[in-house]
């Protein structure tokens, strides 16, 4: 009787292995599928926006660039007329330092010209105008690259 007892203690020890390395596995197959769906649906997310990317035109691209950029708190309005940027900017503009606005053009224009003509940078030009339309900046006549604003 002892060894009817000690054979059955062994076969559900033994069981009780196999349905632990069995339970083991499932679970490992259920996160690999989980980790697999969560990668799908991240590829799925990225595409999506990508083609979204795609949809915009280069101004609308522009401007949702605008928001990482710390240039865009003067900007107030932003139009396009060929492979010119047209800024309007806030009345901070005035107030700023010459050389923090200065490198504020540069940045806008080198964020524009990224997306306008990334083979040609120089090919993108910049108009900055205050509130009033008054020329405060932007690119020089033959090259985008040449930025300056006024001084005073």
């Amino acid at each position: 009787m002892r060894a009817e007892i000690a054979r059955l203690k062994l076969e559900l020890e033994k069981a009780e292995e196999e349905r632990k390395a069995q339970t083991a596995e499932e679970e490992r197959k259920a996160e690999e599928a989980r980790k697999a769906e969560e990668e799908r649906k991240a590829e799925e997310n990225r595409k999506a926006e990508e083609a979204r990317k795609a949809q915009l035109s280069p101004l609308d691209t522009f401007k949702e660039m605008l928001k990482t950029t710390g240039a865009g708190a003067f900007v107030r309005q932003v139009g396009q007329s060929g492979p010119t940027l047209i800024i309007v900017v806030s009345e901070d503009w005035r107030y700023a330092a010459y050389q923090a606005r200065l490198e504020a053009a540069y940045q806008l224009w080198k964020c524009w010209a990224t997306i306008r003509s990334p083979d040609d940078m120089n090919a993108a030009f910049l108009m900055i105008l205050d509130e009033y339309g008054n020329n405060v900046g932007g690119s020089g006549w033959s090259r985008g690259s040449q930025i300056s604003v006024k001084k005073d």
